[in-house]
């Protein structure tokens, strides 16, 4: 599928649609995503992609709406105070395989998103159930499982970075 180019003008909050010659807001954009829509967004007087960081913004203007922060407040610090490469190989690496898993495990339940927000915090509980038994309960456990991987390897990795 071909993308929906996009360019963004230096002094211009909105983006222009090349296809349609039009002008949009990241909410079109957003929408357009949901649809599973390609987008593409360059700079228009360069042409440099800027379609991470646009896709980024979306993200971050969702998580100012919500009730918690997008990225814990933590991981952000260290990104900052470790700025090199191979952190950021690390957090790129575990993000794409957290997507991948995330995504087949979406699509063997039915797309049932609502698991995974209560296991990272985002939805209702469990009502007295630790954990659950069938499918539900294993994908809890394995979710936390996950949780607690993530949280022994940034020990290790500050443990790296201290000694």
């Amino acid at each position: 599928m071909d993308p929906v180019v996009f360019k963004k003008y230096k002094n211009n909050r909105r983006l222009y649609d090349t296809a349609r010659r039009r002008y949009v807001n990241l909410d079109q954009i957003e929408t357009l995503v949901r649809h599973r829509k390609n987008v593409h967004v360059v700079d228009a007087k360069t042409g440099r992609d800027l379609t991470n960081s646009v896709l980024l913004q979306i993200i971050l203007n969702r998580a100012r709406a919500g009730p918690a922060a997008f990225l814990p407040t933590d991981f952000l610090v260290h990104l900052i105070q470790h700025p090199g490469k191979n952190v950021l190989d690390f957090y790129r690496q575990f993000v794409k395989v957290g997507s991948e898993y995330l995504t087949r495990f979406q699509k063997g339940m039915g797309g049932t998103a609502r698991l995974i927000e209560t296991a990272f915090g985002g939805g209702a509980p469990h009502r007295g159930r630790k954990g659950g038994a069938g499918l539900e309960g294993l994908a809890l456990r394995e979710l936390h499982a996950l949780r607690e991987r993530l949280t022994g390897l940034e020990t290790k990795l500050r443990k790296r970075r201290k000694g």
